[in-house]
């Protein structure tokens, strides 16, 4: 069997894990925490947040640490991201989304609004109509005019 693999589930007496205090960078509180945890997270005001190494004394040191140093990438899957112990970030939800949830909370509104948009079209629809059978009207009666007037000639 393969020791890494192995769960334990409780920790020895004379295995006790190296302990540091830490500080909130919200909240300033203090408390501890193991020396091998990447991540922190503050039991006062529940913030996660990576220990900071100490920063360089120099200039010099600073850019060469820049160079040869590479920022890992957080892992695109939301799970693995909270397995590691980022906060998790809400889904940005479409403006089609957006309307659907505000339509379902101000039904009252949103049906009176949907209301007049449907009896806007329609009167739309029905005036439309009525000027072309209005014009198809005056275009024949001005040919029957025309042709009475010749017949009277």
């Amino acid at each position: 069997m393969n020791p890494r693999g192995v769960l334990k589930l409780h920790v020895e007496p004379d295995e006790s894990p190296a302990v540091k205090t830490a500080s909130c960078p919200l909240c300033q509180a203090d408390f501890e925490a193991a020396t091998d945890a990447d991540r922190l997270s503050c039991p006062e005001c529940g913030l996660a947040f990576a220990l900071s190494d100490p920063q360089p004394e120099s200039d010099v040191d600073a850019e060469e640490g820049l160079q040869g140093h590479a920022e890992p990438e957080a892992p695109a899957d939301p799970f693995d991201r909270w397995l590691q112990g980022a906060p998790i970030q809400p889904r940005q939800i479409t403006d089609g989304e957006w309307l659907r949830n505000c339509a379902r909370r101000h039904w009252l509104a949103s049906g009176v609004g949907a209301a007049a948009a449907v009896g806007l079209v329609a009167a739309a629809l029905v005036s439309t109509s009525a000027w072309l059978q209005t014009t198809r009207q005056l275009a024949q009666a001005l040919l029957a005019r025309e042709k009475a007037e010749k017949l009277q000639q």
